[in-house]
């Protein structure tokens, strides 16, 4: 018996769909990775930051401003799962996690190109801040998309579980 599979085969569809499933999968993991990898970035150049952005009289105050931007991150998060789920069940969760990864991309560059306290005063923390809140809404919106994304598109069948239909694998084979 030959064991190749015509391209045009039932079989070959669902090896193909099999593929593009993993490396959806795959690509909503890495731009989930990545956007955690942004906010842990933060964290690590605190000093820096506090020092550039945040002068004060006193470093400990500088350092925990910039500790109060980084939590500002964790506020927006609800913020942004509340929006952008609401847009993922208008549109489509592939145009969530789009637009979640082009807010992330724009806040991330707003990051890039900020200028420093010595530069414009008071509004480079001001506008440090609104970066932070705008990456922090557009992780929400991601973690909940692509989770949201990653069960709708699940393999189903009798080794497999599905979110969104409410199958449970049965545990007692």
């Amino acid at each position: 018996m030959d064991a190749t599979v015509d391209a045009t085969s039932p079989a070959a569809a669902d090896m193909r769909g099999a593929g593009a499933a993993t490396r959806l999968i795959i690509a909503s993991s890495i731009g989930n990775a990545l956007e955690f990898y942004e906010i842990l970035v933060y964290g690590y150049f605190a000093v820096i930051i506090s020092k550039v952005f945040f002068p004060a009289a006193s470093e400990t105050v500088s350092i925990l401003v910039t500790f109060g931007t980084f939590g500002i991150t964790f506020l927006a998060r609800p913020v942004g799962a509340i929006f952008l789920g609401a847009y993922g069940d208008r549109k489509g969760r592939k145009e969530a996690l789009t637009l979640s990864i082009l807010l992330m991309t724009i806040g991330t560059g707003l990051m890039t190109i900020m200028p420093s306290y010595a530069s414009v005063g008071l509004l480079a923390p001001v506008l440090v801040i609104a970066a932070r809140l705008l990456q922090g809404f557009s992780v929400g919106g991601e973690f909940a998309s692509s989770t949201a994304f990653s069960s709708n598109i699940a393999p189903t069948g009798p080794d497999f579980s599905r979110a969104g239909n409410g199958q449970a694998r049965d545990w007692r084979r």
